[in-house]
């Protein structure tokens, strides 16, 4: 009677463990801009048209107490944690086709302490700091502090 040889088992682990590494190396060099593009065709959606028409409200006379008119909205929702400088485009952008206001001075306080934050930093005293960090002045503190100190914007 022939005895059939028996395969280790360590090397039929390390075939199928060798195939795994393969496929992932596949997936993560070769096939990486195919998944980029899924990714942001599914994250970006844009929706064009006018949005459903409502009901009116009318009296018992058919006089209308309420009607509706057409808006067009714009949703953005933050999917990857973009930077303050990738928001600020954004909004540059959407500033540039949109009718915008201009913003209050508290608006643009607030933006100008984000975009400029060693400046901001700056605005307060070393004293101030001490006092800070011995906690006899709080995070809201500071803050208003930092507003109150800008005085001139762009």
């Amino acid at each position: 009677m022939l005895m059939q040889k028996k395969w280790p088992w360590y090397l039929i682990f390390t075939f199928f463990l060798t195939i795994v590494f393969i496929r992932i190396y596949d997936l993560n060099v070769f096939h990486h801009a195919n998944y980029e593009t899924d990714y942001e065709k599914k994250t970006e959606l844009t929706i064009l048209g006018p949005s459903a028409p409502r009901g009116r409200i009318l009296d018992v006379n058919g006089v209308v107490l309420v009607d509706n008119t057409l808006s067009l909205d714009i949703v953005y929702r933050k999917i990857d944690q973009p930077t303050f400088e990738e928001e600020a485009h954004i909004a540059e952008e959407l500033a540039s086709i949109l009718p915008v206001s201009q913003p209050s001075v508290s608006e643009q306080k607030a933006y100008y302490m984000q975009k400029y934050p060693d400046v901001v930093h700056d605005l307060i005293t070393e004293e101030e700091w001490d006092l800070y960090a011995m906690r006899k002045l709080t995070d809201e503190e500071i803050c208003n502090l930092q507003k109150e100190r800008i005085t001139y914007l762009f």
